[in-house]
This record gives C-alpha cells, structure tokens and sequence, in this order.
C-alpha cells in the first residue's frame, strides 16, 4: 500500500513538471499490485485544482471536467476515518503547518504505516527527523 497526495494525482491526470515520472511509478504501482490510497480529501482537492486552473485559463472547462472524470475513475482507495482528523491536527501542530490539508495525507500514511508519495519538497523537509515516511518523487 501507498498513499499519495493530490499534487501527484493532478499531474499524472494533467502533465506537467515530473509527469513522466510520475506516470511511470503509477504503472509501477499497479503492476506490483499495490494499492494506492488517499484522504477523501483528495476528490475535494483536485476538483478544486482544475477548476482554478480553467478560471485562470490553463485547461479549458472542458478539459477540466475530463480530467476530474480521469481522476474519479482512478482505483484510489479513499480514506474517511475520523481517527485520522486528531492524528492530521497532531501533525500540523507539531510540524507548524498554517493548515492540516497535507497533514491529513500525511496522517493517513502514518495510520497505514506507508510512505506519503508527494512532490511537495517543503513538505519533505519538514518531515525530515520525525517518525513521517515521505516518497519524494522529482526530488
């Protein structure tokens, strides 16, 4: 198993820096079997991304809804429980994240005992020293 966060699934949906890579350590994941998890947070997440990202005219609407459609027709095991809402307000209290979004991504690989694959490097270094797995990917 595996969590990953929602800047790994938009790009592998959209493109963009490390896509390539990105996609290759999907298939990877797939092929070994293995299954990918995530806050229910991320639907919420995502969507939220290709709607900015048609506003500021980066994708068309169209192209937005598709690539919600992609992400929605993902096998990506959502996570919901509410034991991972203290354990994400935890983690931000003690890394000092103004917001626990990627502490719940965090909190979920903790509760699975699983690395957060992320390619967010400041939330790398934070992690650095704690008992916090991260994958790294472009890093």
């Amino acid at each position: 198993m595996i969590c990953v966060d929602a800047n790994v699934v938009i790009r592998l949906v959209l493109g963009g820096e490390h896509a390539e890579l990105i996609a290759e350590r999907w298939k990877s994941l797939r092929k070994s079997g293995r299954t990918v998890a995530a806050p229910s947070l991320l639907r919420y997440e995502v969507c939220n991304v290709v709607r900015r990202y048609a506003v500021m005219g980066v994708i068309t609407d169209e192209e937005a809804a598709a690539a919600l459609d992609t992400v929605l027709d993902l096998r990506i095991a959502l996570n919901a429980d509410p034991s991972m809402h203290r354990r994400a307000l935890a983690i931000a209290t003690s890394l000092g994240l103004p917001s626990t979004y990627d502490a719940h991504y965090l909190a979920l690989a903790d509760m699975l005992a699983t690395p957060l694959l992320t390619l967010d490097r400041r939330l790398a270094r934070r992690v650095e020293g704690t008992e916090l797995e991260i994958e790294l990917l472009g890093g």
